[in-house]
């Protein structure tokens, strides 16, 4: 076996035991679904449908399901565009945007205290790593 298929082989394992963990999970959980959609929502408000569902990769009546629920919860608020009412404009409420910050700040704790327990040196190692690793995604991504 040479070197690049061994390198795959581990990282394979390594991923397989962290999908199996609890604590990534926190992060998870906002990567997917709603919270993904609310986060980004957040994050750009104010957005349209058709702008979620390109970012997101999600498809037009996904993204429809997930902002009707979110409205639902309260989370958003919806209007038809000025110029074409078919656009939907969406924008976090209040609530929407307390929520996204309350997971933010339990990630945030709990990254801190799983670089606590790496330490200074590791944690920066596998910051570096993810950063190469992103960069490496990217890539890939923009040959889809």
């Amino acid at each position: 076996m040479n070197s690049e298929n061994s390198s795959v082989g581990r990282l394979m394992e390594v991923l397989r035991r962290v999908y199996y963990l609890k604590t990534p999970s926190r992060l998870e959980y906002f990567l997917r679904g709603e919270n993904k959609a609310l986060s980004y929502i957040c994050q750009q408000c104010p957005v349209t449908a058709g702008d979620i569902s390109a970012a997101l990769d999600m498809t037009a009546p996904r993204v429809a399901v997930i902002l009707r629920s979110l409205e639902k919860k309260g989370y958003i608020l919806r209007k038809s565009g000025d110029s074409d009412k078919r656009t939907v404009i969406v924008t976090a409420t209040p609530e929407g945007n307390e929520f996204v910050k309350r997971g933010s700040d339990e990630l945030r704790q709990s990254l801190a205290e799983l670089t606590d327990i790496m330490g200074g040196e590791r944690s920066e190692q596998l910051i570096t790593a993810l950063g190469f690793y992103a960069d490496a995604a990217e890539i890939m991504d923009s040959r889809l």
